[in-house]
């Protein structure tokens, strides 16, 4: 896919206050980093599972993670563009009160894939 096609997919979502429901990085045959997001459809009231996977992650930096029992991970901004790679930086926050979390990568290819939407 065209990095101008990546973005037309990623420019749909509003990646502010986005909950979080798992990040998972994945080392099989190459760094591999998998988001799952829960974005609400205002529309049906619900929300619904979006799965983000960016691949041949390089260039990986990331701040300390500290969470709490009652902390709230969701994404609060992702910045991306396109030089040769996907260069993507994410900011997370972690709840009132709590730090934020900041990730910094490069990858060679980001997929995204959506639920369904439920039936109503």
């Amino acid at each position: 896919m065209t990095p101008d096609a990546v973005f037309a997919q990623l420019d749909q979502y509003s990646f502010h206050d986005l909950v979080i429901e798992s990040i998972q990085l994945l080392s099989t045959e190459a760094i591999s980093l998998a988001i799952t997001a829960k974005p609400y459809s205002d529309e049906l009231e619900v929300y619904t599972t979006l799965q983000l996977t960016f691949s041949s992650v390089s260039a990986l930096q990331m701040d300390a993670l500290s969470l709490a029992k009652d902390s709230e991970l969701e994404m609060y901004r992702f910045d991306y563009r396109y030089n040769t790679c996907f260069e993507c930086e994410m900011l997370f926050l972690t709840g009132w009160g709590n730090p934020d979390f900041r990730l910094n990568f490069s990858c060679e290819s980001i997929e995204l894939e959506e639920a369904p939407m439920p039936r109503l």
